[in-house]
C-alpha cells in the first residue's frame, strides 16, 4: 500500500481542498471552531484515500469501535478494553492547534490538523495491529521507535514526530527549536564510551546541530555510491555496496532513537548505536582505544554531505620536482592557506607556480553550512569564536583530556564544550552534573593546547551566507515592445509594434515590419494573415529579449554569457570586455547557454569571466549596454 512522493502529495492537497470547502463559515485554513464531527470526517477520509478503507475494515473485523474528541494541550491515541474482550479506540486532537499559530513550522492551522491526523492515524496502526511495545524495552516498538518513523515514512513520506506542533520542544529529526539545558537527557559512560558520547551529544543537540541532523535523518542513502574500502576497510562482515548502505539505514534509525531519547530526557547508554558502528569498524567494540575523529569520519562517508572537514593548518606542499615537503608553522584563517588535501571544496582551488604546481585554499569562497576543523596538533592559537570575518561561529568543541602522548593514541578521557540556546555549556558524561551551564565561553582552554587538553575536533556553523550564484538563464528586455490593438484590413490584419531605440527598429525591420515615424513616435507594422498574427507576435517578443546565462566556474569565478543575435551589440560588448566565444573551444557552462539553439542559429555569443566580487557590477553593465 506504499504510495509515491507524487501520489502523497495529490492525496494530501486532495483532503487539503475538501478541508477548507468544510470550514469554509468558519475562518477557512485558519479556522476558529473544530468538532469532534470534523476530526471523524477526516479520519474517514485519510482511510479512503490513503489505506482503501483498509482500517474501517480492520475495526470491524476485530469488533473494534473508535471515538473521536477535541482535546486542551495534547493529542492522544489509545483504547481501552471492555467487558467483552472488545478494544474501545479514543482519538483525541489537541486544541493548542488554534493557539500560538507563529510558533509553527506549518503554512496554515488546516496544514497542522492534516499533520497532526497522519501522526495519530500512524500510532492507531501501531495500537490496531498490536506494534507499539511488542519487543519488551526495544526502542523500535517504542512511542516514537524506528518501526513508528518507518510507517510514517511509507504512507505521508513524512518524517516529523511533532503531534501537537506547538510547546517547548519540536521532535523533528530534521530541524527543531533547540531545547533548555534542563530538558536534554544525558549518555551515560560505559567501558570508554565517552569518545562516542561527547560527540553525538555535540551532533544531536547542540545550536548548530539542525544541519547534521538534517543530513543524518534526511540523506538520499539509496543513491550515494558508496566505496565499500572507504567506509569499511577494516570490516569482515561488510562486503558489499549493498551492506553498506544498509549499514548506513540502521545507523540512522539508531541516531533518531537515540536523539529522541535525549529529548525526552533519559539517561542511557549508546550501546545499539555502537555495535552498529562496530560493523564498520571492529575497534569500536567495548574497552577500545577510539578516536572522536575516527567516529565522526565513518559517519562523513556514510553521509557524504558531513565531509566538511580538513585540518587547520599547513600539512604538505609539493615543490617542482614532485617532492613533498612537510611544512610545520601556524597559520591563521584570515590568509590564503595551502592543502593538499581539497576533495570537498573543490570550487575553491587556485592553481600556482610555474607548472601549476600545488593549490591556494580560498577562505573567503567557503560558503558550507558546517565546518569542522580536525586539530592535528598544531596549537590553534589564532581560532577564536568567531572566524571567517564573522561568518562563522563556533558552536562545539570536543576535547581530549590527559597527556598529549597518551591523546594521540586515543587513551584519556573525552568530553566537549557545546553552545545551547547561545548559552555555553560543559559536557562530561563521567563526572556529575553531566552537563554545566558555564558563563562564558572557555576560548582559553579551547583555543590553546594544554599539557592535559587539547581541542580535537572544532564545530563551526554558518552564520552569514555568500549569496549564491547559480546557472541561470535571465533576459535584456531591451527595449518596451507595446502592441497597438489588431486592425483587420480586407481579407489580413495589420499588426502594430510601437518601439523606442534604432536597435529595436533594426530587429523589428529584419522580421519583415514596416517601420514608421509620426509625431515623435516608432511603429513596425506587418500585413498578416489572421492565422500568422499570434505566431509573428510571439516571434517579435522572444527576439527582443537578450539571452544571459551566469554560470560558476570550479576556479571560483563567475563566467557571463550574452549573445548578439544580429550583429548590432558586437563592439558594445567588447568595449566592455566581453570576449567573442571560439568556435572549437571549451568553456564551462556554455553547454548550458546554448541549449536551446538551433542548428542553423548563426548567433555570435559573447563572454565575460570575472571574479565573485565583481559579478553583480559586471552583470549591470551588460544590462545596460
Amino acid at each position: 500500500m506504499e504510495n509515491t512522493s507524487e501520489q502523497i502529495d495529490s492525496y494530501r492537497m486532495a483532503i487539503y481542498g475538501q478541508l477548507l470547502g468544510k470550514m469554509a463559515g468558519r475562518g477557512g485554513a485558519n479556522f476558529e471552531k473544530i468538532r469532534p464531527s470534523d476530526i471523524k470526517w477526516l479520519f474517514d477520509t485519510y482511510d479512503l484515500f490513503f489505506f482503501h478503507n483498509c482500517i474501517t475494515e480492520k475495526l470491524r473485523s476485530t469488533h473494534g469501535e473508535i471515538s473521536f474528541r477535541i482535546k486542551g494541550d495534547k493529542s492522544e491515541c489509545g483504547f481501552k478494553v471492555n467487558d467483552h474482550g472488545h478494544r474501545h479506540y479514543f482519538f483525541y486532537i489537541s486544541i493548542s492547534i488554534f493557539q500560538d499559530m507563529p510558533e509553527k513550522d506549518c503554512f496554515d492551522r488546516a496544514f497542522c490538523l492534516l499533520f497532526v491526523m497522519e501522526h495519530q492515524i500512524i500510532h492507531l496502526l501501531m495500537l490496531l495491529y498490536n506494534y507499539q511495545g511488542k519487543v519488551q524495552n526495544d526502542p523500535s516498538y517504542s512511542y516514537h521507535g524506528s518501526l513508528y518513523i518507518c510507517m510514517l515514512r511509507t504512507f505521508f513520506g513524512d518524517v516529523d514526530t511533532s503531534h501537537d506542533l506547538k510547546g517547548k520542544e519540536k521532535e523533528s529529526p530534521g530541524k527543531s527549536q533547540a531545547i533548555m539545558a534542563k530538558e536534554i537527557g544525558r549518555f551515560s559512560n560505559v567501558r570508554n564510551s565517552c569518545f562516542l558520547d561527547s560527540l553525538l551529544f555535540v551532533l544531536l543537540v547542540s545550536d548548530g546541530s539542525n544541519y547534521i541532523r538534517d543530513v543524518l535523518f534526511n540523506s538520499d542513502i539509496r543513491n550515494i555510491p558508496y566505496n565499500v574500502k572507504q567506509v569499511c576497510d577494516r570490516s569482515k562482515t561488510i562486503k558489499t555496496r549493498q551492506q553498506v548502505r544498509e549499514l548506513a539505514y540502521r545507523i540512522r534509525e539508531m541516531l533518531k532513537v537515540d536523539y529522541r531519547r535525549l529529548q525526552g530526557g533519559e539517561v542511557f547508554q549508546c550501546n545499539t548505536l555502537r555495535q552498529e558502528l562496530r560493523k564498520s569498524d571492529p575497534e569500536i567494540g567495548t574497552g577500545a582505544v577510539y578516536t572522536p575523529i575516527e567516529v565522526y569520519g565513518i559517519l562523513a562517508h556514510l553521509f557524504p554531505k558531513l565531509q566538511v572537514y580538513f585540518p587547520p593548518k599547513f600539512i604538505v606542499t609539493e615543490d617542482i620536482s614532485g617532492n613533498l615537503n612537510p611544512v610545520r608553522e601556524t597559520v591563521g584563517l584570515t590568509q590564503k592557506i595551502t592543502f593538499s588535501d581539497l576533495e570537498y571544496f573543490p570550487y575553491s582551488i587556485r592553481e600556482y607556480g610555474p607548472e601549476g604546481v600545488g593549490s591556494f585554499y580560498i577562505w573567503d569562497d567557503i560558503n558550507e553550512p558546517l565546518i569542522v576543523f580536525h586539530n592535528t596538533g598544531t596549537n590553534p592559537h589564532k581560532f577564536t569564536e568567531f572566524i571567517f570575518k564573522g561568518r562563522y561561529r563556533l558552536f562545539g568543541a570536543v576535547m581530549s583530556r590527559g597527556r598529549v602522548s597518551q591523546t594521540e593514541e586515543g587513551g584519556g578521557h573525552y568530553n566537549a564544550f557545546l553552545r545551547i540556546n547561545d548559552k555555553w555549556f560543559y559536557y562530561d558524561d563521567m563526572y556529575p552534573p553531566t552537563l554545566r551551564h558555564l558563563e562564558k565561553l572557555p576560548a582559553k582552554e579551547i583555543f590553546e593546547v594544554g599539557r592535559t587538553s587539547i581541542a580535537e575536533l572544532l564545530f563551526y556553523e554558518r552564520i552569514e551566507e555568500i549569496p549564491s550564484v547559480p546557472i541561470r538563464t535571465t533576459g535584456i528586455e531591451k527595449d518596451e515592445i507595446n502592441f497597438e490593438p489588431i486592425e483587420p484590413v480586407g481579407n489580413q490584419m495589420r499588426l502594430t509594434a510601437k518601439y523606442q531605440t534604432a536597435y529595436a527598429g533594426q530587429i523589428l525591420h529584419s522580421l519583415g515590419g514596416t517601420l514608421k515615424r509620426k509625431g515623435g513616435k516608432y511603429r513596425a507594422t506587418w500585413l498578416l494573415d489572421f492565422d500568422q498574427v499570434q505566431t509573428k507576435r510571439s516571434q517579435i517578443l522572444d527576439i527582443v529579449n537578450i539571452a544571459i546565462t551566469i554560470s560558476p566556474q570550479t576556479d571560483g569565478d563567475v563566467m557571463i554569457y550574452s549573445e548578439d543575435r544580429f550583429g548590432f551589440l558586437g563592439e558594445k560588448f567588447r568595449n566592455m570586455g566581453g570576449k567573442p566565444v571560439e568556435e572549437g573551444a571549451t568553456y564551462e557552462g556554455l553547454t548550458y547557454h546554448l541549449r536551446n539553439r538551433k542548428p542553423d542559429d548563426k548567433i555570435q555569443d559573447y563572454y565575460w569571466k570575472v571574479p565573485r566580487e565583481n559579478f553583480h557590477d559586471t552583470l549591470a553593465m551588460i544590462q545596460k549596454a
